[in-house]
């Protein structure tokens, strides 16, 4: 702390001297204390009564509210209850700043503003007219003095402790080096009642104090009169908060009510409906005439008599509607319903169904009305009507009815089945849509009441007369509140009821594990109660499976049969053989009446995945080898031995500088442990001389446990020169007492510091120890202050069995201060096979301020730590902490190996119980398959399995519940590894062989594929090398000769041969057809190819040939001849049959297609073929 001498000799004035007589000065700010704002400084808490719902009768009318203290956070809060004091903003310096006072009962508050940030590294002294007589008498005289260093989150009394429960907030731009404003908490043991106080800002050396210009003197001549006339309501705290609060009553009229949508789909009228199927097979809903209400046609959810098996079939409205400014709509419709369903294990299950569903982004994402518990299930009913009312203002299982009620609402009716027992299904018809205006209001009854609320406490209020109700209906409770002088803070507030019967069927309760493994049946358990005034029969409970991106992947319903006013009953439900993910589980009761919506639905989530590590702490030493626990405190110290010349001294500074640092904890203590239990008197004596600046501290503290706790023996600051001290410490006899000597500075100012000389501990008569410090520091240790490793294993508190992790001190109940204390998994987590992780822990907290818990994560071996999630404030949104389950999704760690721990740090104030973790669990969907690939392959078929077209291979891969495909690979013929992305097109023709194979998300690869296949698009080439146009004779063509001429004719005497030649290069000449006028005559497989044409036959003809190669493509090549042969001497000829044919006599008309006819030398037989 940098401060001139002369106001260093003022501030040892005030700290230690009466000042006899100061010039009385009448005080100021006497009138009324200004309001900073108009903002509320309270909260409306729950309408306790009436209830919800209830029977005509009369009731009292009782609300919660609390009154709101300072956090203490730097931030002057305008809903905190902070009075601006009169001189504010202060002229009298610059630069100004405005302060404020604020109270409660356990605290006095002050603050300070200054909008340039000018308050940046300032020194601020409170002094404190304890005595109420108007003068600065010092602290001998009866007042009293605080200090406010920089950065320091406590404050510093007139002696140089810090005061247990003080805290300051400072409001500071580290970026910009400023400071706005700063809070300051003292409680009010110190700063007792409402004296006057005044204040001196230090480091802004033109920063007048608050009672003068730049001449005043160095201490107060008069005060600021704190605002005690906070309220014109002493009672039952005079820092409390007085409401003036009215109760208005109203009867709920309901609005007109507007049809917009009727349709009877008569005359084909179905336009205005979309009707598609979401399952494999086509069947959908389809206009019948089978059934209808009114008229003769309805909407069926098949084309068929029955519906078919794994149904999911939609009919849904085409064209979206505006409902963003209605109040409520109701859909009207009738029906009728013949579905399947069963009795098992004691329960009645519904397995085909039809259900409503509302979208209000014009059918993107859908939600189920039996899931907000709106709708019932259709399964088994007569021709009946469904009256679905939506209101605005109404909470349905958590959403909200106004963020359902959009400019882009569409309703859907879907039908499902299960795989077996097809019925008739269901039926639509009489499709109404209406809307309703906005309700008017009728006040029925008036109230009023005046409460005081001590501020930062909450109070449960009744006002002075009750409410008798005598009609039915709906009512709208409003609550409106206004702080009476000197505030004009106001707040409203609103329920409605409802009065008489009603229907109220609640989940009061779901049981999920919350992780199983993959494969796993995962039970779900819950209690259903009617909460109504109606006896309930056929309930229907419905349970849902989302996986986490919203998709339903399982859904069953129950009907409990009977369920009579307040009873509860239990429903189970079993989800088979579950896939990996994070699952979202509803379980919801219906009833389209019901009363009170908002608890028609629980919800809960289940992991299914690998549990890689657990650990409920119960299972004594391998709960402790599981886990390490350390203190990340301490640090190297400052403590060494300085020199006179003649002699040797202890001293906590730097030899370079000659001077001590800033923001230093240093610790000087013996190594040696005591054991004084059995001594009379124990004393320690050291010399000393100190330069030690004001904020700054030497300590010489005593711990009774072996270095566990400290408590503070003698404190000293200021100047000093060499000193003998003797310090009785009989008080702390122990028999593990250690001895300590700690210097702390804060963070602006140095001077030469703390010197310690001939240290001596006495038990009686005994020398227990000493040391003269002139062969070195191996007597002590030397560190920045530790604050210590405080998790332990502890029974205080646990969630399960009788043991958890708690980061505190078993002593106090509380965690100490300066805090920065690890619990470290004692392994590492392999995640390389992971595709997601999560870790789940059920933990307890209350945490101050400025303190905080933090869950943290490190994939490089501990160098580095990244926080997954934050703990503050306490474990619970009530008024009390509550053992919550925390899930922490590790996700973005897959595929590394991972150490996992939870840290907690805690500041230099404000200590709660702190920490308490429980029931560790880790879990992975660990993926060790490959993903499985396989092909389809498209082309022209030809022959011989060689196709006769481009080839197109679709290479479909898929992981099942694994990480997924990440990338498909292939290879055709050899030729390099490509990255499959589109359908493979080849073209090329010859044989080919492609092989592929797919790899997932984590590197698993699966073994590698082939598929062979040949191509073939070219045709085959055929010539008649023979004949040719020319003459030939038997055989031989005699001209032209010498090919002088062209003829332009084929003249073939006697026999010949017919000479071919065949190619394809790419499959092969499969065979060659010789066809004579279009007859086949002759096929030749075998080059070379050729027919000897030896027959009796005259005149012109066409010869052609045809062929085939192994694909199936063809190619022909013809040449016309004439002809002259008596084939004298020719052997058997093959060729045409020609003829009539007879079967049992009688000649045949028609061909007889396949037919088998034989050529007997006798006789005639006919054989039909296949």
């Amino acid at each position: 702390m940098n401060i001139g001498r002369e106001k260093m000799a003022s501030t040892v004035v005030v700290l230690v001297m009466v000042i006899a007589s100061i010039n009385l000065i009448a005080q100021v700010g006497l009138s009324s204390p200004k309001v900073d704002d108009t903002e509320p400084e309270f909260i409306i808490g729950d309408i306790v009564s009436p209830p919800s719902k209830g029977a005509v009768g009369t009731y009292p009318i009782i609300v919660n509210f609390t009154a709101n203290t300072v956090t203490v956070d730097g931030l002057i809060d305008a809903e905190e209850q902070w009075v601006e004091c009169e001189d504010s903003p202060d002229t009298e310096g610059e630069p100004s700043v405005r302060f404020y006072g604020a109270c409660d009962p356990d605290y006095i508050y002050v603050a300070f503003y200054n909008d340039t940030g000018s308050l940046y590294k300032v020194y601020i002294y409170l002094y404190i007219d304890k005595n109420g007589n108007g003068v600065w008498d010092g602290i001998r005289g009866g007042d009293d003095c605080f200090i406010v260093n920089f950065g320091d989150f406590e404050v510093i009394d007139h002696s140089g402790n810090y005061i247990e429960g003080s805290a300051i907030g400072w409001n500071i731009d580290t970026i910009n080096d400023t400071c706005c404003s700063v809070e300051i908490r003292i409680p009010r043991a110190n700063w007792t009642g409402y004296p006057d106080w005044a204040f001196d800002i230090l480091s802004c050396y033109s920063r007048n104090p608050s009672w003068g210009d730049a001449c005043a003197p160095l201490t107060p001549t008069s005060f600021i009169s704190f605002p005690y006339n906070y309220t014109q309501y002493p009672s039952p705290c005079s820092c409390c908060l007085c409401l003036k609060a009215l109760v208005d009553i109203y009867k709920i009229i309901p609005g007109n009510i507007t049809t917009i949508y009727h349709t009877d789909f008569e005359e084909n009228d179905t336009t205005g409906w979309i009707a598609y199927s979401l399952d494999s097979n086509s069947d959908t809903w389809a206009l019948s005439e089978n059934r209808s209400h009114s008229s003769s046609h309805s909407y069926h959810c098949t084309g068929h008599l029955n519906y078919l098996g794994n149904a999911h079939d939609v009919l849904e409205m085409k064209d979206p509607i505006d409902l963003s400014d209605v109040n409520n709509v109701t859909l009207t419709f009738w029906s009728w319903c013949e579905g399947d369903s069963y009795y098992a294990n004691g329960s009645f299950v519904i397995a085909d169904y039809g259900d409503i569903e509302i979208s209000n982004d014009g059918g993107t994402h859908w939600i189920s009305l039996s899931d907000l518990g709106l709708s019932q299930l259709y399964y088994d009913n007569d021709w009946m009507e469904t009256r679905i009312t939506i209101e605005a203002n109404q909470n349905y299982s958590g959403v909200l009815g106004s963020e359902l009620l959009t400019d882009q609402v569409k309703f859907r009716f879907v039908w499902y089945s299960s795989p077996q027992f097809q019925y008739e299904g269901w039926y639509i018809d009489d499709i109404t849509i209406e809307v309703g205006e906005k309700p008017s209001y009728e006040l029925v009854w008036e109230g009023n009441g005046i409460l005081c609320i001590p501020f930062g406490s909450s109070i449960t209020y009744t006002f002075p007369l009750n409410w008798t109700v005598t009609e039915e209906g709906r009512y709208m409770i409003k609550i409106m509140c206004q702080e009476e002088p000197n505030y004009i803070g106001m707040r409203v507030a609103y329920k409605n009821i409802t009065i008489g019967n009603y229907h109220d069927l609640a989940v009061t309760s779901l049981i999920v594990p919350s992780a199983v493994e993959r494969g796993e049946d995962v039970p779900i358990n819950a209690t259903i109660k009617n909460l109504g005034t109606y006896d309930e029969s056929d309930v229907q409970v419905k349970a849902t499976i989302k996986d986490e991106h919203g998709s339903i992947i399982w859904s069953k319903t129950l009907v409990i049969p009977s369920l009579n006013i307040s009873e509860e009953k239990e429903v189970h439900f079993v989800w088979e053989n579950a896939t990996y993910c994070n699952h979202n589980v509803t379980v919801s009761v219906i009833h389209p009446d019901d009363a009170v919506p908002e608890n028609n639905a629980m919800y809960d989530f289940v992991i299914v995945a690998h549990e890689i590590f657990f650990d409920d702490m119960e299972c004594g030493p391998c709960s402790e080898r599981n886990w390490i626990h350390l203190d990340l405190t301490g640090g190297e110290g400052h403590w060494v031995i300085c020199s006179s010349g003649y002699d040797h001294y202890l001293w906590c500074g730097i030899l370079n500088t000659t001077m001590y640092d800033n923001n230093w904890n240093d610790v000087a203590m013996i190594r040696q442990s005591f054991n004084t239990s059995d001594a009379d008197n124990v004393t320690l004596s050291f010399k000393t001389w100190y330069r030690i600046l004001p904020g700054d501290l030497g300590y010489v503290e005593v711990s009774m446990d072996n270095g566990i706790h400290w408590q503070t023996v003698a404190t000293y600051t200021g100047n000093s020169d060499w000193t003998d001290i003797t310090l009785n410490l009989s008080a702390y006899k122990s028999s593990a007492m250690k001895i300590r000597f700690r210097f702390v500075s804060n963070e602006t100012g140095v001077e030469r510091g703390w010197i310690i000389d001939d240290v001596v501990l006495m038990a009686d008569d005994t020398t227990l120890f000493e040391d003269d410090f002139e062969s070195g520091t191996g007597n002590w240790e030397i560190e920045y202050i530790k604050a210590g490793d405080w998790w332990h294993l502890t029974t205080r508190r646990h969630h399960s069995g009788s043991h958890a992790w708690w980061c505190g001190d078993e002593l106090i109940g509380e965690y100490p201060a300066n805090l920065n204390n690890v619990l470290m998994l004692n392994r590492s987590i392999d995640l390389a096979k992971a595709f997601g992780a999560d870790v789940i822990f059920w933990t307890w907290y209350n945490i101050s301020s400025g303190d905080a818990g933090y869950l943290e994560v490190s994939d490089d071996g501990g160098a580095t730590w990244n926080v997954v999630k934050t703990f503050t404030g306490m474990s619970s949104s009530d008024s009390s902490p509550e053992w919550i389950k925390v899930l922490c999704v590790l996700d973005d760690w897959v595929g590394k190996e991972i150490m996992l721990r939870f840290r907690f740090s805690s500041d230099s104030s404000g200590e709660s119980e702190g920490w308490y973790i429980d029931d560790v669990k880790i879990l992975a969907k660990v993926d060790e398959e490959p993903p499985v690939t396989t092909h389809s392959i498209s082309g022209t078929m030809g022959s011989n399995n060689w196709y006769i077209s481009s080839v197109t291979i679709t290479l479909t891969a898929d992981d099942g519940d694994g990480s997924g495909v990440a990338h498909t690979y292939y290879c055709l013929d050899g030729c390099g590894i490509e990255e499959y992305t589109s359908p493979i097109v080849v073209s090329t023709n010859g044989p080919h062989t492609l092989e592929y194979w797919s790899v997932d998300k984590v590197g698993n690869e699966e073994s590698h594929h082939t598929v062979s296949f040949k191509i073939d698009t070219d045709n085959p080439t055929v010539d008649i090398t023979q004949p040719t146009p020319g003459i030939y004779i038997r055989g031989k063509k005699v001209w032209p000769v010498l090919g002088i001429f062209s003829p332009s004719f084929t003249l073939i005497i006697g026999s010949i041969n017919i000479e071919v030649t065949a190619d394809d290069a790419t499959s092969g000449i499969d065979k060659v057809e010789f066809y004579v006028d279009g007859d086949l005559v002759y096929t030749d497989t075998e080059a070379p190819y050729q027919w000897t044409w030896n027959e009796r036959v005259f005149f012109t003809h066409t010869i052609t040939v045809k062929v085939y190669d192994k694909a199936g493509l063809t190619a022909e090549d013809s040449i016309e001849v004439k002809i002259f042969n008596l084939a004298l001497g020719a052997g058997p000829s093959y060729g045409r049959l020609k003829g009539k044919v007879y079967e049992n006599g009688t000649f045949l008309k028609k061909g007889i297609g396949g037919a088998v006819v034989t050529v007997m030398d006798i006789g005639m037989n006919t054989t039909t073929g296949d």
